[in-house]
């Protein structure tokens, strides 16, 4: 089972995944489930939202995080599927994680200006540096990724 964030992550990898465990053993069958966020819109529906990066939300560390894939997308994934139980049916789990940024000197985050009108965050691959609407946030979010506390 491979965790992607999104529709293009899966794309870009599931040939390749596939592929690879297809010589290793042909009858392994390789899971795509995307992270996924779900909230309830203003008129009471629920929203789905795919890109879904578990490792940016507050309180998510990586000694926590396998009971909330479990959780979150695992267990639901499998429950489509009811010849397969966890763990015996699942021979590993990757999870890609999006670090863009995590690896970022602190001082290469810089906070755009109340007034800012471009989409961010703005890479600018010139100055090396990232222009985002919360440095703080992002900071703390590239703490967590990163196993440390801040």
């Amino acid at each position: 089972m491979i965790l992607t964030e999104g529709p293009s992550d899966r794309a870009a990898l599931t040939d390749f995944f596939t592929d690879l465990y297809s010589m290793v053993d042909e009858e392994i069958e390789v899971f795509f489930p995307l992270l996924r966020e779900e909230s309830l819109s203003e008129d009471g529906d629920v929203d789905v939202h795919f890109n879904g990066d578990i490792t940016s939300r507050n309180g998510v560390t990586p000694e926590n995080i396998l009971p909330l894939l479990l959780k979150m997308f695992i267990h639901p994934e499998l429950k489509k599927h009811p010849a397969y139980e966890y763990p015996s049916s699942v021979h590993e789990v990757i999870h890609l994680v999006d670090i863009d940024g995590v690896y970022l000197d602190d001082d290469r985050i810089i906070e755009a200006e109340p007034d800012e009108t471009r989409e961010l965050p703005y890479y600018d691959d010139q100055n090396h540096t990232v222009i985002v609407r919360n440095r703080d946030a992002i900071l703390r979010r590239n703490q967590r990724k990163l196993g440390k506390t801040y």
